[in-house]
């Protein structure tokens, strides 16, 4: 929001427009069914291209003449957030089975709150000492990267199952 209004955009038009990004999340929340069957990995990988992408997008604007770029921003970020919540629980659930899973994945919300509420901090921070946004969305770009070599180095597609049965991912279940 900050952003948007610092460029010229009325605050009421900004946030109408960035309410989008709930919209798009509940809809890529539903897409999130895709990583079944291509691979946990490569839909964190799809949604980190399309949130790296809306990043990048909202780093050019500055000005309002190109409206469409904060609109991209607001539904490309929701998809790629909405995307990527049900496919790590997914992840969690296929690398730690068993009873702790939940605490499990209760700890991983608690770490993106705390994300969240550190987030826009430190983006008013760096636009203090700098002057402009660029750091905080290069920032944002590279933490998005960072989770998704994560997701690829905790390796969700490798895990052998256990007595419950093969992974909705694995090819095996395609044979049930």
């Amino acid at each position: 929001m900050a952003f948007a209004i610092d460029v010229g955009f009325p605050k009421i038009y900004a946030s109408a427009v960035l309410s989008l990004f709930g919209f798009t999340f509940a809809f890529g929340s539903l897409a999130g069914l895709v990583s079944d069957r291509i691979g946990r990995e490569v839909t964190i990988t799809i949604a980190t291209v399309i949130g790296i992408s809306g990043i990048a997008v909202l780093s050019l604007i500055q000005d309002t003449s190109r409206p469409w770029m904060l609109y991209y921003y607001a539904i490309s970020v929701g998809v790629a957030n909405g995307l990527n919540a049900p496919t790590i629980a997914a992840c969690v659930t296929d690398i730690f089975q068993g009873a702790k899973v939940g605490s499990i994945i209760g700890a991983i919300w608690f770490g993106f709150a705390v994300g969240g509420t550190v987030g826009p901090w430190l983006g008013g921070w760096l636009f203090e000492v700098t002057g402009n946004y660029l750091l905080a969305f290069t920032v944002a770009m590279a933490l998005f990267a960072i989770a998704c070599l994560a997701m690829w180095l905790a390796a969700p597609r490798k895990v052998r199952r256990g007595r419950r049965g093969p992974s909705p991912a694995s090819k095996d279940w395609q044979r049930i």
